[in-house]
C-alpha cells in the first residue's frame, strides 16, 4: 500500500490533530479573572478524550446531500488519484484486490434469515414484555435490532468453533 495513498485516508485525523493541538494550548494557558491559571499545566488523559471530542466535532464537515454509492466511488477513486499521486494502475489493482476479497468473504458467509420466523419471535417477545398490551412500531423495530444482534453473536460463536484457528508461519 502506497504511503501516499494512506495519508489521504488520514486527511480527516489530521485535521482533528491539527485542532487538538490549539485546543490543548488554549487549555493550559487558560487563566480566570485574577490572572492564576484556571488548570494544571499538564493535561489529564480524561480533559485529552474531551478535549478530543470538541476537536472532532468542530472539524466536522457538514451533512451532505445523499449520494449513490456508485457516485461516491467514482468521487473518493478520482480524489485519490488527484490527491495522493498514486498511479491509477495502482489504485485500480487495490480497487480489484478489495473487490475479489469482499466476494470471498460473501461466498463463505451465507446470510439466511427465515422472516417469518422472526418476525412470530419478535412480536412474541414485544408482546409478553408489555404485558399483553400496546405496543408501537418502535417497540417492534428495537426488538428486531436486538434479535438480529443476537443472531449474529450465535453465528460468530458457532463459526470460531467450527473454523479452525489461522495458523502463524512461524
Amino acid at each position: 500500500m502506497p504511503h501516499e495513498l494512506i495519508r489521504w485516508t488520514a486527511r480527516r485525523s489530521d485535521q482533528i490533530a491539527a485542532c487538538l493541538a490549539e485546543l490543548e494550548h488554549e487549555y493550559v494557558t487558560a487563566v480566570d479573572d485574577d490572572g492564576e491559571l484556571r488548570f494544571l499545566p499538564v493535561i489529564s488523559e480524561r480533559a485529552r478524550a474531551k478535549l478530543n471530542g470538541i476537536a472532532a466535532k468542530m472539524t466536522r464537515p457538514p451533512k451532505q446531500k445523499a449520494r449513490p454509492l456508485t457516485q461516491l466511488r467514482r468521487e473518493w477513486k478520482e480524489s485519490a488519484i488527484r490527491t495522493s499521486k498514486v498511479a491509477i494502475d495502482i489504485i485500480n489493482s487495490l480497487v480489484e484486490h478489495a473487490r475479489a476479497a469482499a466476494a470471498a468473504i460473501r461466498a463463505r458467509v451465507t446470510a439466511v434469515v427465515d422472516v417469518a420466523l422472526a418476525a412470530v419471535e419478535v412480536t412474541a417477545t414485544v408482546f409478553v414484555m408489555n404485558d399483553g398490551g400496546w405496543f408501537h412500531r418502535r417497540h417492534l423495530l428495537a426488538e428486531a435490532r436486538r434479535h438480529l444482534a443476537r443472531r449474529g453473536r450465535r453465528r460468530r460463536a458457532s463459526c470460531r468453533a467450527a473454523c479452525p484457528p489461522a495458523r502463524s508461519g512461524r
